[in-house]
């Protein structure tokens, strides 16, 4: 084989190769992206969504605590009309 012959056959040869490898490493990243993105959904909002949803029933809880409660410090308590605040 000359060198004329190995050069045609690497100049021919090399967008069949670059399709084999670029093919092969967009299947690679996307199987890899499939893969995190799998991961991601199953396992992440599970846990931040456990960790949102009890804060926010802990916030709740506490509201509703106080408005059951009136006499909890920090309340302002309703007077009649007429009357004044009992520390003035």
């Amino acid at each position: 084989m000359s060198e004329l012959d190995t050069a045609l056959a690497v100049v021919l040869l090399l967008p069949v190769a670059h399709v084999v490898l670029g093919t092969s490493v967009a299947a690679a990243v996307s199987v890899l992206i499939a893969v995190v993105a799998a991961v991601a959904l199953a396992v992440r909002p599970t846990v931040c969504r456990s960790v949102v949803v009890d804060r926010r029933r802990r916030a709740w809880r506490s509201l509703l605590v106080a408005l059951r409660r009136p006499d909890l410090p920090g309340r302002r308590r309703p007077r009649a009309p007429g009357h004044s605040p009992a520390g003035a």
